[in-house]
This record gives structure tokens, sequence and C-alpha cells, in this order.
């Protein structure tokens, strides 16, 4: 995982509580590439910090207070 990605993706997932965030728009704000991104966020579903929603409208999502992660 690279660890600037997962950083910019949960800074910007915090900033944006409770809205999906699609990897598109995360790859845009790191400047990078949506599939990275998506790899990225993939990892972070898997250890529970945030929420994935397949489809238009879909993305992701803190899944927990921000001050909760640590």
């Amino acid at each position: 995982m690279s660890f600037g990605v997962a950083l910019h993706s949960m800074l910007a997932l915090a900033y944006n509580e409770g809205t999906f965030m699609s990897s598109k728009n995360l790859a845009f704000s790191i400047g990078g590439n949506p599939v990275t991104v998506r790899r990225v966020i993939g990892q972070l579903s898997e250890a529970g910090l945030v929420e994935t929603q397949p489809g238009p409208g879909g993305g992701a999502r803190i899944a927990r207070k921000p001050a909760k992660v640590t």
C-alpha cells in the first residue's frame, strides 16, 4: 500500500465525513491515478477503516469517527 495515497485518502474522507467520494475525485485531489486509489481503498476497506459502495454515486467513505482513527 502506498502510505501517502492511504493517508491523503483518509484525510479527504475524514474531511468529507459521511459522504461517499469516488476514486476519480480522490485521485484528482491526490494528483494520482484512480486505479491506484481503488487498490488502496480496497486495502483500507479490508482493514475496516472505510466503507465502499459500488456503482454510480458510490465510492468510499470513512467507517469510523475521524477522532477514533489512530
